[in-house]
């Protein structure tokens, strides 16, 4: 496995916080705990924009989520890591899921950032922490707007395409201009839809994936996918400190403030969404997680 990361000096506040439950675990001194204190940082990758009617990329597209969140792990656990790659312009979908477009002309969703416990392939027993990434966009002369990713509902895009919840994808959009397009398909788990023929944007990716878009087959108006969302494992997280929606094309501005944030993840601005990332501390001890386009591996 490839392990892309960054080690910085300790910083350890001297608590933690039991494991398991659905609640917030008891704090308990670093003495007398026995597993090792992990704070999860995710950011989800923003989608790709669409065309406008001159063939070039044009409009907006929908920021991915972020989430914050603590456990305790015993040493000898091993994190597989998915850092999210941002949708494109008339591209494939996002790393991570990003749902693909349907036809020429539109914008591929954002794939999720996750963290897997102890296996290279994600499950819904073994995934700890999930950030939803952000739909590809509509035209400039299209139908509404992008389906922002993350919180636990991601926003659905125009033209019906849904968001993705706790419990299932997003929907497929309908309709669109001009007819005589083949249907685009839902979200699914970690996997955005892909977008209606002629111009359809994908969906983002996240613990569901949000919906593909509608599209357009008579004109040079596409429509947006939806937005995927995001998740925590009660099994594994004790705590959680922050699961925000993105604003539209911008994540949210708590994510921004974030001290560990880049300054670019999971901004849709741009004909090509920006990539997502990872940010973990054990005991103090911070690795980053930048995109590579494969998986990566943190043991503690």
């Amino acid at each position: 496995m490839f392990n892309h990361q960054i080690k910085e000096k300790p910083f350890f506040t001297g608590i933690t916080r039991g494991v398991g439950g659905s609640g917030f675990g008891r704090a308990r001194s670093a003495s007398r705990r026995t597993g090792k204190l992990v704070r999860f940082k995710l950011w989800g990758g923003a989608g790709g924009t669409s065309q406008d009617c001159s063939g070039n990329p044009s409009g907006s597209a929908a920021a991915g989520g972020f989430i914050d969140v603590e456990g305790e792990f015993n040493p000898g656990t091993t994190f597989y890591i998915v850092v999210a790659g941002g949708g494109s312009f008339n591209g494939g979908g996002g790393y991570g899921g990003g749902g693909s477009i349907g036809g020429g002309g539109g914008g591929s969703g954002g794939g999720a950032s996750y963290v897997i416990f102890n296996s290279s392939t994600a499950t819904l027993s073994n995934l700890v922490v999930v950030a939803g990434g952000g739909a590809g966009g509509q035209s400039s002369s299209g139908q509404g707007i992008a389906g922002s990713g993350g919180g636990p509902s991601g926003v659905g895009g125009s033209g019906g395409s849904g968001g993705g919840t706790q419990s299932g994808g997003g929907a497929a959009g309908t309709g669109g201009f001009g007819g005589g397009g083949s249907p685009g398909s839902p979200g699914s788990f970690l996997q955005g839809g892909t977008g209606m023929s002629c111009k359809g944007s994908g969906g983002g990716s996240g613990y569901y994936g949000g919906g593909g878009g509608s599209g357009d087959c008579g004109a040079c108006a596409s429509g947006a996918g939806g937005g995927g969302s995001s998740y925590y494992s009660p099994t594994y997280i004790s705590t959680l400190n922050n699961n925000l929606q993105a604003y539209g094309t911008s994540i949210h501005p708590v994510a921004q403030s974030d001290p560990d944030w880049d300054g670019s993840a999971g901004n849709g601005n741009g004909s090509n969404g920006r990539n997502g990332r990872v940010v973990i501390y054990v005991d103090g001890v911070k690795s980053i997680f930048t995109y590579t386009g494969s998986i990566q591996s943190l043991s503690i």
